[in-house]
């Protein structure tokens, strides 16, 4: 599938949301989602109306005492 036709708001949240595991697979797949979602054609577009939506999810990870969960933040 085009990472291009992918609707960010559910998917890149989901994503941000997943840093917060500290479980194989499920650490790599937020990380390499949310990492291929941000790097594709056009993704400013349509990240920009989400970032609040980003911001919860990313606050934890990086306020978490896990040092799994921030590095992953």
């Amino acid at each position: 599938m085009d990472v291009s036709c992918v609707d960010y708001d559910p998917v890149l949240i989901n994503c941000f949301e997943g840093l917060l595991e500290t479980e194989h697979p499920y650490n790599f797949v937020a990380s390499q989602g949310a990492r291929e979602l941000l790097e594709a054609e056009g993704a400013s577009d349509k990240t920009i109306p989400i970032v609040q939506k980003l911001i919860l999810p990313l606050r934890a990870g990086l306020t978490s005492r896990d040092a799994k969960t921030w590095n992953n933040a």
